[in-house]
């Protein structure tokens, strides 16, 4: 009777393992690498970024992070419709995962004046991993469905 209880007790952990995520994948299929951020940290990352009026200048949520993070690019965009008639040239979208459960995506769009002049803005956002997996930001915004390339 003791063995028939300890396999039925082995069974229903066996029922309870912890589901392993692979890690998500950039262009080229990149993996990312995981940061060591507490959520405390990343609450106090999101904190600031909601005092960031967007599009901010280009690095702005990069010099928010506490420590580096590797970079994981996802997408990149190239010759799209000028919209805004501010001069187009592409863009991009970057994430920084700070842990396995916390990513800060980054979209950087640019512009280009003319032959000397440049600007780069960006919009950044902290998402979990499942909201990350539902969320879809275009470079530009105003521009769903056209700009973002998944690969």
């Amino acid at each position: 009777m003791k063995l028939i209880a300890v396999i039925f007790m082995l069974s229903l952990a066996s029922c309870h393992q912890r589901q392993v995520f692979s890690p998500p994948l950039g262009l080229g299929g990149v993996e990312a690498k995981f940061g060591n951020y507490s959520d405390d940290e990343v609450e106090a990352l999101r904190a600031s970024l909601a005092r960031v009026a967007f599009p901010a200048e280009e690095g702005t949520a990069q010099s928010m992070l506490l420590r580096p993070v590797e970079p994981l690019n996802v997408s990149f965009s190239d010759d799209v419709p000028d919209k805004e008639g501010k001069g187009r040239m592409g863009g991009n979208v970057v994430e920084y995962w700070l842990n396995g459960r916390f990513v800060l995506q980054v979209a950087s769009a640019y512009y280009k004046q003319d032959d000397q002049t440049f600007t780069k803005e960006e919009w950044a956002v902290v998402l979990t991993r499942s909201e990350r997996d539902r969320f879809r930001r275009p470079i530009y915004p105003g521009d769903f469905g056209i700009i973002y390339v998944d690969q």
